[in-house]
């Protein structure tokens, strides 16, 4: 029963996302007048109906990940253990620049 009413919650999204996508699309909030092609040029969207679908992809995409409590909580699994990865290894360099100096210190003391 679960099954079905988030099925349903699903569709409800998209379609919520799609329309918003459309409304987005119709007030001509494409690409800038001034030639900056923003993101979405960026990422190969020229023209606004390719403007348009790119958005709608993504939006449909973030409804997705956000709607799905197991993908969620993986991918917030996933960037806690990347920004402890990080930590770790700026902690490593500094141990290796503080290592690196006191070899200096040495070399200078025995030169001396």
């Amino acid at each position: 029963m679960a099954k079905k009413k988030d099925k349903k919650r699903m569709k409800r999204e998209m379609e919520a996302a799609m329309a918003a996508a459309m409304w987005n699309a119709g007030t001509g909030m494409g690409a800038p007048a001034n030639g900056n092609r923003g993101l979405l040029g960026r990422l190969g969207a020229a023209r606004p109906n390719e403007q348009f679908l790119l958005g709608a992809l993504l939006g449909a995409a973030a409804i997705y990940v956000l709607g799905d409590e197991k993908l969620r909580g993986k991918i917030m699994k996933s960037g806690m253990n990347l920004y402890a990865n990080i930590l770790g290894s700026i902690e490593e360099m500094k141990e290796q620049a503080a290592d690196l100096r006191a070899e200096l210190e040495t070399g200078r003391n025995d030169a001396a």
